[in-house]
């Protein structure tokens, strides 16, 4: 096996730039991390079965999802959410949001 210096550049997290267009993904769970390098705070971090990173949620993603499938994150198992890049005015955590897909 080769051992690579890039795969140690790999956060476990998603990031906006890791996206350059919408993507769905199927909630595999949901944990609750300690986020941060100096002041640590916990997050609800969504985690898919088509993707090994986590999405990190900030408060707006935390209630589309919770808004569309209940307050409970058991119940978030097996759902889709579409994740998509997004401008927002201020630096934020995470400049990607969330949405469900409708039929």
């Amino acid at each position: 096996m080769v051992l690579l210096a890039s795969s140690y550049d790999q956060s476990r997290f998603l990031k906006a730039a890791d996206l350059q267009r919408e993507k769905k993904f199927r909630i595999k769970n949901t944990t609750e991390e300690l986020i941060g390098a100096e002041q640590k705070e916990k997050k609800l971090v969504v985690w898919f079965t088509n993707d090994e990173r986590g999405l990190v949620l900030n408060k707006t993603n935390n209630r589309t999802i919770r808004g569309e499938f209940g307050d409970p994150v058991g119940g978030w198992v097996g759902k889709i959410i579409i994740i998509f890049p997004t401008m927002v005015d201020t630096v934020s955590y995470a400049p990607q949001r969330v949405r469900t897909p409708h039929p």
